[in-house]
Order: structure tokens, then C-alpha cells, then sequence
């Protein structure tokens, strides 16, 4: 039977390392949630169509083909030079199009943050009010929803589609560390059900049934926060996170969406 002396020790040593783990979550969050690669923004041959711009510090490729435009928040990893597949889905629309690349990606020497990323969208808010356009259409893919989640609380937008959505970082976190009280200790918590609250234009959610990374239960739960009635829920089955965009059911209905 184990003695007072061995408890408390054994106690000591669990809050140490709850404490220790603890302290590592909150200072490497940013290395958890955001992937970028070394694509650089400016060699990328995929957008050689586009304009390569910059404004106030961030960077978008452009296409302008009318007044009526599409602006795309890419997900955690990688780049917005390896999302030019969605060109092809995009530009039959007529529609001007925005790519925007964060902060912190694409040979950008900053690390990634919220704070960053969030002023990444002021800045094609400021840009997209220069050029007065007529309608807007914003898109958001799985931490992308957050940013273009924002987009729509600082900004009038008419139409919104997100992709493997979800409602508060905070809530898959704690999914993920449930011993942990991480809507106090996440810095990266984009928060959608905030930021959409207000939103009663058209709005469409599609999510794969199998996404392992940010499970659908969270996509439903952002869907039923929404108190507009102009929504959509759009669960695909036999789809994970990063095979989503591969069917065709999914391409048809955002080609027929952003009409």
C-alpha cells in the first residue's frame, strides 16, 4: 500500500507535468495550427495570369474580369500558389478574383498569428472598397472560414461559402486537449459563431462526413448558430477533409453557388 510521502510525490509529479505540457500548448500553438511551405508568393508560375499585389503588406493575386468578385481564404497548410486547381472553378463565373496569401506564408519571414491574418483581411477590405465592387462573394476553406468569417463582420458581403467550417478554433481544441482549459490559453481562437451572428445573406456550409481533422459535428454546430434563414448545410459522405474539393458534387454546387 502506498504511503503519504509516495501520493504526494506522485501528485507533485502529475501537476508538474499537466503544468509543464500545459505552458508547451500555449507557447507552440502557432506550429500547430498554421503549416506554411517556402512556395514564394512572387515565383509562383500557376498565377502568371494574375496580378501579384500587394497591399499594405498583404499579398493577393488578382484577376479583374468585372464588378461583381470572389475573394478565397485558403486553409492552415501550404500556400495560395497550391490552391490554383480552383482557377478552373472560379473564372467560367466572369467574376474578379481575389487569392489572398497571410502572413507568415510564402517565404514571408513573420510566423503566422491571428493577429496577423485577421489584419490580412482588413487590408482586402480596404483594397476591395477602393475598387467598388458590385457584389461579393467570399470564400473561406477550413481556417480560411475563419478569416472569411471575419471578412463578413467587418465588411458587407452578399454571398459566403465556407468550407470544412467550423464554429470556435476553441471548440476543436478542447476536443483535442480536453483537460485543458484552451478557450483561455488559445491565442488562435477564430471565433465564427461571433463573427457571423449578424450575417443574413446567403450562406453555404459543406463538409465532408469523414474529415478526421476538423470533424463535421463542428461545421453542424457553426450551421446551427445561424439565426438567418438563407443557409445551407451540405454533409458529403465518404469524404475526408483534404478530398473534398475532388468531387464532383461538391465543384458542381459551389460552380452553381457563386453564380
Amino acid at each position: 500500500m502506498m504511503n503519504k510521502t509516495m501520493l504526494i510525490q506522485i501528485l507533485l509529479s502529475t501537476i508538474f507535468i499537466y503544468v509543464f505540457f500545459g505552458i508547451f500548448l500555449y507557447l507552440r500553438q502557432g506550429s500547430i495550427v498554421y503549416y506554411p511551405d517556402d512556395q514564394d508568393f512572387n515565383s509562383c508560375s500557376s498565377f502568371t495570369d494574375y496580378q501579384k499585389l500587394n497591399s499594405n503588406g498583404t499579398r493577393f493575386y488578382f484577376l479583374e474580369q468585372s464588378k461583381d468578385l470572389i475573394v478565397f481564404y485558403h486553409g492552415n497548410a501550404g500556400s495560395t500558389c497550391n490552391r490554383s486547381f480552383l482557377k478552373k472553378l472560379f473564372e467560367p463565373s466572369g467574376k474578379s478574383i481575389i487569392f489572398v496569401e497571410y502572413a507568415g506564408y510564402s517565404n514571408d519571414q513573420q510566423a503566422p498569428t491571428k493577429k496577423l491574418i485577421l489584419q490580412d483581411v482588413v487590408n482586402i477590405k480596404n483594397f476591395v472598397g477602393q475598387k467598388k465592387f458590385n457584389n461579393i462573394t467570399v470564400i473561406g476553406s477550413s481556417v480560411g472560414s475563419g478569416a472569411a468569417s471575419y471578412h463578413t463582420y467587418i465588411d458587407q458581403v452578399d454571398n459566403l461559402l465556407l468550407l470544412s467550417s467550423f464554429s470556435k478554433m476553441s471548440r476543436i481544441a478542447q476536443s483535442l486537449y480536453p483537460i485543458y482549459p484552451t478557450s483561455l490559453l488559445l491565442k488562435e481562437n477564430y471565433d465564427n459563431i461571433k463573427w457571423l451572428k449578424n450575417y443574413n445573406n446567403d450562406i453555404l456550409l459543406i463538409h465532408g462526413i469523414n474529415d478526421q481533422v476538423i470533424p463535421i459535428r463542428f461545421g453542424q454546430e457553426l450551421y446551427d448558430s445561424l439565426s438567418n434563414q438563407n443557409k445551407e448545410f451540405m454533409a458529403i459522405p465518404d469524404t475526408g477533409h483534404n478530398n473534398l474539393l475532388t468531387r464532383p458534387e461538391v465543384t458542381d454546387k459551389i460552380s452553381e453557388f457563386i453564380k
